[in-house]
């Protein structure tokens, strides 16, 4: 079994001095960037850093200053034809509606199109909450290998780094295909189990589960089924190494 408590899979991103210098960083870039302008109360996150996708950019702030934008912190009321009415009872033109609400992650339409052995599609399997042993397999689905799926985006780096090892995870599965002769492949029941419960575990503290309501936390069950809680070069160590007994072969018939 992976062990995520093992040494070389500690590294983790959020931890209490990153929090606040990430903090301290953001808070002061507003304030430099925001100088006495009435813009600072309604850019203030009301969450904590992180909780939410961060936005690098040095623009986004000086386009709030410019003379031709309005930031409106208070809610819509109602939506005219051609103009908006916010809750302070003004009305304000309206060509476009942006509607950014942020991503359903939790319920993919793939998952309702794949059918495993027994029956039952990837989305009956993830009844409670996607999850799949090392990101990329889920048990009773052979030969299906998820890449960028479950638990694999990251908040605080490359993912192209977590597809990487991804291949390389679903390349050493097709080795042992072809080196054992078998004719399909998926983790075991226990192996998953092991691994979606030591994710939890791992994010039940940081702030990604625990900052705020976001899109990487399932609605139902109010866990992380979006985000990687280590650093990548946990993840990579983790899948550095294939564990034939994590997996479960189905042999090809004898003629």
């Amino acid at each position: 079994m992976l062990d995520l408590t093992s040494p070389g899979a500690r590294s983790r991103p959020d931890t209490a001095w990153a929090r606040v210098a990430a903090a301290a960083a953001a808070h002061l870039h507003r304030l430099l960037q925001l100088r006495a302008t009435a813009l600072r109360g309604p850019t203030r996150p009301s969450y904590r850093v992180g909780c939410k996708r961060i936005l690098l950019a040095s623009d986004y702030y000086p386009a709030l200053r410019q003379p031709n934008v309005d930031v409106v912190a208070q809610g819509v009321e109602k939506i005219g034809p051609r103009t908006i009415t916010t809750a302070d009872g003004n009305r304000r033109p309206a060509d476009v509606i942006v509607f950014a609400t942020g991503f359903r992650v939790f319920d993919p339409p793939v998952s309702h199109r794949v059918t495993g052995t027994d029956g039952r599609t990837l989305a009956e399997h993830w009844g409670e909450g996607m999850a799949a042993h090392n990101n990329v397999t889920v048990p009773g689905l052979p030969n299906l290998f998820l890449l960028l799926g479950p638990n694999s985006g990251l908040g605080h780096s490359s993912l192209v780094l977590m597809l990487e090892a991804q291949l390389d995870h679903v390349l050493a599965c097709l080795g042992h295909l072809e080196r054992t002769g078998a004719q399909a492949i998926e983790a075991t029941r226990e192996a998953w189990h092991t691994y979606r419960r030591q994710l939890r575990d791992h994010t039940s503290g940081s702030t990604w589960a625990t900052g705020c309501d976001s899109w990487y936390l399932n609605p139902r069950t109010g866990h992380n089924t979006a985000l990687w809680p280590r650093s990548v070069i946990a993840y990579r160590n983790l899948l550095r190494t294939f564990r034939p007994q994590d997996h479960t072969l189905t042999r090809r018939p004898v003629p």
